[in-house]
């Protein structure tokens, strides 16, 4: 009978490879949204952005780290700001004016799956932001009239 650690580490082994080729930003899903026409979407995750809808562009875009979003949209409609994680805080706060209003911090340890944070500009022009935690996450929203 072979020692039981044998049979641990041809299993370790086996788990190991199967994550082997496995990109992150290749398996982005969009998280399950219905995007209304006075609504723009995005999503944050632990190393990239995701444009999801009404954001200029193309909807499921994928930006990485140092690559800004730059978001598009006429006045009049709320962002929504989803926090997917999964396992890095994240949070997008206001660089320069006008800005957008700090999100709160997202917190994969208080066991939310991700958390939304929205605002509705009042007036157009260009809304930079960037994430707290990881600053090579930014971008823009340009609101338009």
């Amino acid at each position: 009978m072979k020692n039981p650690l044998h049979y641990l580490a041809i299993l370790a082994l086996a788990l190991s490879a199967m994550g082997a080729n496995c990109d992150p930003l290749s398996t982005a899903k969009t998280p399950g949204v219905t995007c209304e026409p006075n609504q723009v979407e995005i999503a944050v995750y632990d190393s990239y952005v995701q444009r999801l809808c009404n954001c200029g562009g193309t909807d499921g875009e994928i930006l990485a780290r140092n690559a800004p979003l730059v978001c598009t949209f006429s006045l009049g409609k709320t962002i929504f700001i989803h926090y997917v994680g999964p396992t890095l805080r994240h949070q997008i706060v206001a660089v320069g004016t006008p800005g957008i209003p700090d999100s709160p911090v997202f917190d994969p340890g208080d066991r939310n799956a991700y958390r939304t944070h929205a605002f509705a500009p009042t007036v157009t022009g260009t809304y930079a932001f960037k994430d707290q935690y990881d600053p090579a996450l930014l971008g823009s929203f340009v609101v338009t009239p």
